[in-house]
């Protein structure tokens, strides 16, 4: 038995042929006789409609088809139902939405309508306590209404860096009234005084860069009711004595000669501001106004006053140089004295303490000798300056010996001058 097995075993006619590669690609230890196509049909090339039909798909494989099909249409299906719930949970979160949107319009409605309800409440309780508070009130009077309403206008002009204009029906201390013909619910200029030259009546307003604490002249000052106001009851229009209107002092330049050490010339006369402060106070009211200079001001409304004011202040400083001059000369002529010649070193004391004689001793010796000592001083100040600048301990030793001859100086200086008396 076990020979003719292994005899059979050995023959190759009854051995079974090795399964083929799909594609149908032979094996190449024995002969092309069967093939499998890539349909998965085997064949032989002589082979006979049982064998074809016994060598198709065997029936393990068609299961596992049908059941990676079964599983494919699973998971589409797992899919559709996922999509599905998907779908569900977004239409509940919407509706969801939706409710809150309604009960959240409903609760913004009724808490409008009660703070209506409140603030309806708390008008008609104001106004109740406010009806109480005007009955029991007394009447304001029409003055000091009007003073308030111009207060309150200045104020707001003032603040927010716009001219004073006159209020409708109001006018300036002072102004006649056809200055102001009745203003049908406008705010006019003033009418602008005609007793000036045209030249500077019709110039572009003048613009001042001083040191006082004034609006310029082209700002329109008020008048009516400026004792509320403070700093702003200073820009009152006045009239001068002549008769023509003019701003006020405080907005004119200021005298450059007046509380100097020679004084202004022209005094009441001057057309320029004198500053009261410098004047003493017991002098009374009459002659501190007269202080004032109160010339006619019309000028000083244009750019053409300016130039006028300039000139005549450039005016009174060429004539005071012209008389310090004369001065000068009339003293020169008068002194007639020879200087004697000063020595190189002018902090030599043993050069400087001879007694000088008669003639050496006139007004002339003294002034000089005293400008030498002031230059000397002022050069070792300057010494003294440089050094505390650059901190040069070389530079401050060389200025005290300086100023010690210039010191040493001065003394021979007040010697000779017993001396020479």
């Amino acid at each position: 038995m076990g020979q003719q097995q292994r005899a059979v075993a050995a023959n190759p006619a009854f051995r079974a042929p090795k399964r083929q590669r799909i594609g149908g690609v032979p094996s190449y230890d024995e002969p092309r006789l069967r093939y499998e196509s890539p349909y998965g049909i085997r064949y032989r090339r002589e082979g006979d409609a049982e064998r074809l039909l016994a060598e198709r798909i065997p029936p393990s494989s068609r299961e596992e088809e049908a059941r990676i099909t079964q599983m494919r249409l699973q998971r589409e299906r797992d899919e559709l139902a996922y999509e599905v719930e998907k779908a569900k949970r977004r239409n509940e979160e919407l509706e969801r939405g939706k409710q809150d949107l309604e009960r959240s319009k409903r609760e913004l409605e009724r808490s409008k309508q009660e703070l209506e309800a409140e603030a309806r409440r708390d008008i008609e309780r104001a106004y109740r306590i406010n009806k109480r508070k005007l009955h029991e009130m007394e009447t304001i009077r029409k003055e000091d209404v009007e003073k308030i309403a111009t207060y309150a206008y200045k104020l707001f002009r003032q603040t927010h860096d716009r001219p004073i204009l006159p209020m409708p029906g109001r006018r300036f201390h002072g102004e006649p009234v056809e200055a102001f013909p009745p203003m049908h619910g406008t705010i006019g200029l003033p009418a602008p005084s005609l007793s000036g030259d045209a030249e500077a009546l019709l110039a572009p307003p003048r613009t001042r860069s001083s040191s006082q604490q004034t609006r310029t002249s082209d700002y329109y000052r008020a008048g009516d009711g400026a004792e509320l106001v403070g700093r702003m009851g200073s820009h009152v229009l006045t009239r001068d004595p002549s008769g023509d209107q003019c701003w006020d002092n405080r907005s004119r330049a200021a005298c450059k000669f007046f509380g100097t050490k020679r004084g202004c010339k022209k005094g009441d006369r001057c057309t320029f501001y004198h500053p009261p402060a410098r004047l003493p106070r017991h002098e009374p009211d009459a002659e501190r106004k007269s202080a004032y200079g109160q010339g006619s001001g019309v000028e000083e409304r244009g750019s053409g006053g300016v130039m006028k004011e300039e000139q005549a202040g450039v005016k009174e400083e060429q004539e005071i140089k012209e008389e310090m001059i004369k001065e000068e000369q009339e003293a020169n002529k008068e002194e007639q004295v020879v200087i004697k010649q000063e020595p190189e070193d002018e902090f030599d004391p043993s050069l400087n303490s001879t007694t000088p004689t008669r003639a050496n001793a006139g007004n002339g010796a003294t002034t000089q000798a005293l400008i030498t000592a002031a230059l000397a001083v002022a050069k070792a100040w300057q010494i003294l300056t440089r050094a505390a600048q650059d901190g040069a301990a070389a530079i401050i030793k060389s200025a005290g010996e300086e100023a010690f001859g210039a010191e040493v100086f001065g003394e021979a200086l007040v010697e000779a001058v017993k001396h020479a008396k």
